[in-house]
């Protein structure tokens, strides 16, 4: 992972930050105007934040190293061309492109490859219901680009060039977070093939 100097990185901080903050702000006033409370809001927090990697592996070490993050195990999605890593509650997950022979797979690589290395890619915002938070958006003239579906999930994608520049996923999903039930589902198996292998 390219290492940024000093100056470098904190003009990155505080360009994203402010970013952030005009987003989550506009979000947090909306509610405010609404008259929701904490048990109705439709855009409830910051579920994680997707950075584009070239090497998934070297990044895992250089956070474990560096602020003792832990890490699931990484997912290998075949059909999408993409290693996926999820650090369960921490809230950071990092996507690796495994070559450019599907779209999203060729956005990953071309995102992390124009940053040198690495990049903050997508805010995930947790919503209480995609639908109706899907409809907000499209009412202020922002299409989603793409639907997913997690396990129990389900996310929607948009432009950054429509959201002021930061990429953004709506995700949906009940308690347990989608990514964990797909961790041990894809393990599982792993683990259940292993085991018919050496039968």
């Amino acid at each position: 992972m390219k290492r940024c100097n000093t100056d470098s990185f904190l003009l990155f901080i505080n360009c994203h930050f402010g970013l952030y903050v005009h987003i989550i702000g506009v979000i947090k006033w909306d509610i405010i105007l609404s008259g929701k409370g904490a048990d109705d809001m439709l855009f409830e927090k910051i579920d994680r934040t997707v950075v584009s990697v070239l090497d998934i592996d070297e990044a895992i070490a250089f956070f474990k190293d560096l602020m003792e993050v832990r890490f699931d195990e990484t997912i290998i999605d075949e059909e999408l061309q993409l290693k996926v890593v999820h650090s369960g509650g921490f809230g950071l997950e990092f996507v690796m492109p495994m070559s450019t022979d599907t779209l999203l797979a060729a956005a990953e690589m071309e995102s992390a490859k124009r940053a040198g290395g690495s990049c903050l890619r997508t805010l995930v915002v947790k919503v209480s219901d995609l639908d109706e938070a899907v409809d907000k958006f499209r009412r202020k003239g922002i299409e989603p680009i793409a639907f997913l579906e997690n396990g129990a999930g389900r996310e929607a994608h948009f432009n950054p060039k429509d959201t002021y520049g930061v990429a953004i996923c709506l995700n949906e999903f009940p308690d347990i977070h989608p990514m964990n039930h797909i961790s041990r589902q894809y393990f599982e198996e792993k683990r259940r093939e292993k085991k018919l292998d050496e039968e």
